[in-house]
């Protein structure tokens, strides 16, 4: 068989591309990470980022620049990644408000997240903790169930606004339950827990740590944490599966996404090196407990099968919360 010039000539430029690109994959990296957060500076994800930031660099012997994108409710920083290019130098901080919520919720979204980006590591989960007014009348979550079963409509929660993650957290828990209650929508956690305090409202789900100052004043009243395990800063608060009701799970979650085509190899790197940091117990006690976080640190294979199942259990809950995509 005969191999014509011009076909060694391509097969040759396929070789030295397939080289090259891998080269560029063994170097990684040879400048700055940029990592967009779609948030105001001093949040949770920011605060350990941050502190993970050092080791990062001497491991890849290129800083971690975090540049801040807050708005629209994560769509500012994602559009911005969503056109970065695919090398790896391009990160974004992501919760199922990039991945689900928007998505499903907004008519018009300028990108795609299943198009749009790669995924890397879903880096750590925070699970919801029920707490009620001192005033309400339950002490365990099976107390509130029959109570408000009881008395449809008379009891109200708290979120942090319509189609939320702790709003749809709160609507799935009443359908499982046949409980009637009065949704309040708050644009902050603070103020809503604050109602919650005062009795102005009489319950809410939230993560751990964004309510630490009001459970350490005993302001509201702790009754059960989603998750497999108690949290380390309320250890003696049962988790839902201990208090009888094993069929609900309910989390908020950070993870990392790159734009689409980033090759492999370098998520994979990215997403070890993460893991190996937030994993080590040492950092998991100084950081991420006292915000009620888990560390995952997961593949970004793994974090791509759990984007597939968030999303269909997000579908459920927006069903059953009766909220309209606008």
């Amino acid at each position: 068989m005969k191999i014509s010039r011009v076909n060694i000539a391509l097969l040759s430029l396929g070789l030295g591309l397939a080289g090259a690109a891998h080269a560029q994959e063994a170097a990684w990296p040879t400048k700055p990470v940029l990592l967009i957060m779609p948030y105001t500076a001093g949040g949770p994800a920011d605060a350990i980022l941050r502190a993970i930031a050092p080791d990062l660099q001497k491991r890849w012997g290129q800083p971690l620049v975090i540049d801040y994108k807050p708005g629209a409710n994560e769509v500012l920083g994602a559009m911005e990644v969503a056109k970065a290019k695919p090398d790896g130098y391009t990160l974004l901080i992501a919760t199922d408000a990039t991945y689900a919520l928007n998505p499903l919720l907004k008519t018009k979204l300028a990108f795609n997240p299943e198009k749009d980006f790669a995924p890397v590591s879903l880096m750590m989960r925070a699970p919801l903790l029920l707490v009620t007014s001192p005033q309400y009348p339950a002490n365990t979550v099976k107390e509130l169930v029959e109570y408000a079963r009881k008395h449809p409509e008379k009891s109200s929660y708290a979120s942090t606004g319509i189609g939320g993650s702790n709003h749809l957290a709160m609507s799935w828990f009443n359908k499982q339950n046949g409980i009637q209650s009065v949704h309040a929508p708050y644009n902050n956690l603070s103020l809503s827990l604050q109602d919650v305090a005062a009795g102005r409202v009489d319950m809410s789900l939230v993560v751990t740590g964004g309510a630490r100052a009001f459970l350490e004043k005993k302001n509201v009243k702790p009754l059960a944490v989603s998750g497999s395990h108690r949290q380390p800063l309320i250890p003696d608060v049962p988790t839902f599966a201990e208090a009888g009701f094993k069929d609900y799970e309910a989390s908020v979650y950070f993870g990392l996404a790159a734009p689409a085509g980033t090759p492999l190899a370098i998520r994979q790197r990215i997403a070890a090196d993460i893991g190996a940091l937030i994993s080590a117990p040492e950092f998991q006690k100084k950081y991420l407990s006292i915000y009620g976080f888990d560390a995952v640190g997961s593949t970004p294979e793994a974090f791509a099968a759990f984007l597939q199942s968030d999303k269909a259990a997000t579908i459920k809950r927006i069903e059953a919360a009766g909220v309209q995509p606008e």
